[in-house]
C-alpha cells in the first residue's frame, strides 16, 4: 500500500476514534461520500491500523477455584462464570482472555515459555498485551497441525507471542503427526528439531490445550490427522483425552497405541518436568478429558469455566482427602 493511502486512512481513523467526529463530518473534510468513509474505516480495521478491545468484565468463581486447588493439589485454577448468552466463539474469547491474565502471573525477565496449539490458545495469545520482557524466549513444543488455519498453529502462535513480549523464539518445521514411528524418530534426530525440543523441555511455563477426539470439532479430526481406523482403535481402548496430541485414558495414563508413537513434539515426560503447565480447556465434552489430565499430572494450572468444572467435579465423585496428580 502506498504511504499516502496509509496516511489518509490513519487520519480518518484519528478523526473517528480519537476526535469522535461522525462519518458525515469526515466525508465533508476529505470530499468523499459517507459510504466511502464507512468503507475506509472497515479497511483501517482489516489492516490492523486500529485495535478495538471490549473490556468485558470477567467474573471468576473463586469458590470452585479453591475446590480444584485443594482437592487435586493444583498450583492454581482460574474458573470464569459463563453466561447463557455466550455462544461458543464468545466462550473461547473470554477463556483466552482469562488465560492471558493467568499467564501474565508467570511472566518475568528471563522467562522461557513453551507453546502448543489450539483455537483457545490462539485467543490467549491475542489477548496478551504488548509488554517487552528482558531475555525472554518463546518455544514451540509440538508439531504443526495444518496450513489451513495457520493462526491457530504452533509456529504462528510462537511468533505472535514472542513479538508481543519482544522475546526470542524457536520453532521447528515438522508436522504434528507422521505416517510411521520411524519417520518421527528420524525427524526428532534432526539437529534443528532436537535443539528446539530440548529448549522446550527447559521452559519455565508451558501453555497447552486438552483435546478429545470424540468431539466432532477435534482439531486432530478436522485437520485429517486422525484416520477412521486409528479413531476406532482409540475409541475401543476408551481414550479419554489428549495433551500435545498424546492420547491418554481416564486415569491420565498414556495409551499404548501406535498413534502416540507417530506424534512429533516434546516428550511427555519432559512436559511433566516443566514447573508450570497451564491447561486451557472448556466445554461439556472436555470435562472427562480434563479430569483425566489432572489425574495423570499433565498440568498443574487449569483455566476453564464454571459449567465445565462443575461437571468435572460431578464425574470425580465424592472427595477423598486429596486426588493429587
Amino acid at each position: 500500500m502506498k504511504s499516502d493511502r496509509q496516511d489518509i486512512l490513519a487520519q480518518v481513523a484519528v478523526w473517528y476514534y480519537e476526535d469522535r467526529l461522525d462519518q458525515a463530518e469526515i466525508a465533508r473534510r476529505i470530499g468523499k461520500s459517507r459510504s466511502m468513509v464507512s468503507r475506509m474505516l472497515n479497511e483501517v480495521r482489516d489492516l490492523g491500523l486500529v485495535e478495538i478491545r471490549v473490556k468485558y468484565p470477567l467474573r471468576r468463581n473463586t469458590q470452585l477455584e479453591s475446590v480444584l486447588v485443594e482437592r487435586f493439589g493444583l498450583k492454581g485454577a482460574w474458573v470464569i462464570n459463563r453466561p447463557d448468552s455466550w455462544n461458543r466463539d464468545m466462550q473461547l474469547r473470554m477463556l483466552g482472555r482469562t488465560a492471558a491474565t493467568c499467564l501474565q502471573r508467570y511472566i518475568r525477565d528471563g522467562v522461557k515459555i513453551g507453546v502448543a496449539w489450539s483455537r483457545t490458545l490462539h485467543h490467549l495469545v491475542v489477548e496478551v498485551p504488548e509488554q517487552p520482557i528482558r531475555d525472554a524466549m518463546v518455544v514451540q513444543i509440538s508439531g504443526s497441525v495444518s496450513s489451513e488455519n495457520p493462526v491457530f498453529d504452533g509456529p504462528e502462535l510462537v511468533r505472535t507471542l514472542a513479538h508481543k513480549l519482544d522475546a526470542e523464539y524457536r520453532y521447528f518445521p515438522a508436522p504434528l503427526v507422521v505416517r510411521e514411528a520411524r519417520l518421527k524418530q528420524s525427524l526428532m534426530e534432526e539437529a534443528s528439531i532436537a535443539d528446539t525440543l530440548n529448549a522446550a523441555g527447559n521452559t519455565d511455563v508451558a501453555i497447552v490445550g486438552i483435546g478429545n477426539i470424540t468431539n466432532a470439532e477435534s482439531s486432530l479430526r478436522t485437520s485429517g490427522l486422525l484416520d477412521a481406523e486409528t479413531y476406532d482403535d482409540l475409541v475401543s481402548k476408551n481414550v479419554a483425552g489428549d495433551i500435545i496430541a498424546r492420547q491418554f485414558d481416564i486415569n491420565g495414563d498414556l495409551l499404548p497405541v501406535g498413534f502416540n508413537d507417530r506424534v512429533v513434539g516434546l516428550d511427555p515426560d519432559r512436559l511433566r518436568s516443566i514447573p508450570t503447565v497451564i491447561a486451557v480447556s472448556s466445554g461439556s465434552e472436555k470435562a472427562r478429558s480434563i479430569l483425566a489430565g489432572i489425574r495423570g499430572g499433565w498440568f498443574n494450572v487449569l483455566v476453564s469455566d464454571e459449567a465445565t468444572v462443575t461437571q468435572l467435579l460431578a464425574l470425580a465423585g465424592p472427595s477423598p482427602e486429596r486426588e493429587a496428580g
